[in-house]
C-alpha cells in the first residue's frame, strides 16, 4: 500500500514539481545563467566555502563552492556566468589531490 496519492511522485511531493522538471540532483550543467543557480523549494545549503579555486577548466579563477542536499555549485567569484551545478547523484567518487595553484602560488 502506497502512502503517496495516485500519480504523485516524491519529487512532486518534496518540491512540487514533477520528476522531469527537477534536474538539479541527476544533471552536470556548465556556464548556466545566474537564474538555473537559484536553490529550488526544498534545496538546503548545507556548507559554503569560499576562495574555491577551479584549478581544471579555469586555472587560477577563484570562486565559491556551496553544497547543498541536491547539488554542488561552483561559480567564478569575477564572472558568475562561469559555473557548475554537479547533481548529487551524478558523483560517483570524490578523490583529493594536490594541485598547483595560481592563487596560491604553490
Amino acid at each position: 500500500m502506497s502512502l503517496e496519492p495516485a500519480g504523485t511522485s516524491l519529487a512532486a511531493a518534496l518540491f512540487g514539481k514533477r520528476p522531469d522538471e527537477l534536474w538539479q540532483d541527476h544533471e552536470v550543467r556548465f556556464d548556466s545563467p545566474p537564474a538555473a543557480l537559484a536553490y529550488r523549494r526544498g534545496e538546503q545549503v548545507l556548507e559554503t566555502f569560499d576562495l574555491v579555486e577551479d584549478t581544471k577548466g579555469n586555472n587560477g579563477e577563484g570562486g565559491e563552492l556551496i553544497l547543498t542536499n541536491l547539488r554542488v555549485i561552483w561559480f567564478c567569484k569575477t564572472q558568475r556566468r562561469t559555473n557548475i551545478s554537479i547533481g548529487c547523484n551524478t558523483i560517483t567518487s570524490v578523490s583529493i589531490r594536490p594541485v598547483i595553484s595560481r592563487l596560491k602560488g604553490r
